[in-house]
């Protein structure tokens, strides 16, 4: 309904914004999970003892290990590649003694279903904002080049010479 109602971006999140930027003609701005937000997840689990899994593509769960060693926390790096992988990988991981699943709605629907703990990383304000201001930068690009090709065009229909492009 934007795309039809003249929406110049989209601005969406995770598997929604995939989905969305493989079909449709518009523009889709990711917002991208910071890592202030698996911190903010990671603070919340801080009395939790057992090994906590982070899922997501790897640029997101890059150094998650790392920063549960800072924290003294279990943390395994779960790195997915489509919701099909997700079941595989979340199956294993509990297997290997994963407690808790933190991730995106997909990742937390499974840890359910496999009946461990799953916490949803919700994006932060400067997520968001950061979004936001690529989407207005797009925007604003996207309605410059109509301009000049409203301009461009003036000018070829109401010439009545030629005109080479070299």
């Amino acid at each position: 309904r934007a795309a039809d109602g003249g929406a110049e971006v989209i601005v969406s999140r995770g598997g929604t914004a995939l989905q969305i930027s493989r079909s449709l003609p518009v523009p889709v701005v990711e917002i991208q999970v910071s890592p202030y937000d698996i911190l903010r997840c990671l603070y919340q689990l801080r009395e939790y003892r057992g090994i906590i899994g982070i899922t997501g593509f790897r640029n997101v769960v890059y150094g998650c290990e790392s920063l549960g060693n800072l924290l003294g926390m279990q943390i395994r790096q779960i790195v997915v590649e489509s919701g099909e992988d997700a079941l595989e990988k979340i199956t294993d991981a509990a297997r290997r003694g994963v407690g808790m699943i933190i991730g995106d709605a997909v990742s937390v629907k499974l840890a359910s279903r496999l009946g461990i703990g799953g916490m949803l990383v919700a994006s932060g304000k400067e997520a968001v904002a950061k979004a936001i201001e690529e989407a207005q930068k797009i925007a604003e690009v996207r309605m410059r080049e109509r301009e000049r090709s409203e301009i461009l065009r003036v000018v070829v229909d109401n010439s009545h010479d030629g005109i080479v492009a070299i």
